[in-house]
């Protein structure tokens, strides 16, 4: 009975794994679709966050804040994996109106499809973005 109870709980904990990584309750649409019905409100809060310069992550809707030094304001919606590799969405405010690398670090873009990629040279780490609306952006970046 004991193995047959610790048999189900593993089988269940597997189905709980595999559906976390593959179903994705913040999908790309779904949250160009917040950000767009939000955006007097999103603003007005990423432009309060820019002018007080907080240290450490905020909140908004559950999902962390993060402020960058060069004018960007980052809700990261979701992150999944496993280390060493981990995937994480969310869309960003730029002050600027560039797209911007993941945590606001510097990379090379390029135009792809509807938005901008970057890929390290030597690695597996990648970075898509793709503009929203005038100043906000929505990101999917993988290390």
């Amino acid at each position: 009975m004991k193995r047959i109870c610790i048999g189900l709980l593993t089988a269940l904990g597997c189905i709980a794994v595999a559906t976390a990584l593959i179903v994705r309750p913040f999908s790309k649409k779904s949250i160009q679709s917040y950000v767009l019905r939000n955006q007097d409100e999103l603003t007005n809060y990423a432009r309060k966050v820019i002018e007080e310069h907080p240290m450490g992550p905020l909140e908004w809707n559950g999902w962390k804040v993060y402020y960058y030094a060069d004018d960007m304001v980052e809700f990261c919606t979701g992150s999944f994996g496993l280390i060493p590799s981990t995937t994480y969405k969310g869309f960003y405010y730029s002050e600027d109106d560039e797209p911007h690398g993941f945590q606001d670090v510097p990379v090379e873009f390029v135009k792809s499809g509807n938005g901008w990629s970057w890929a390290e040279s030597e690695g597996d780490n990648t970075q898509y973005t793709e503009r929203i609306a005038a100043h906000w952006y929505w990101y999917e970046a993988k290390f």
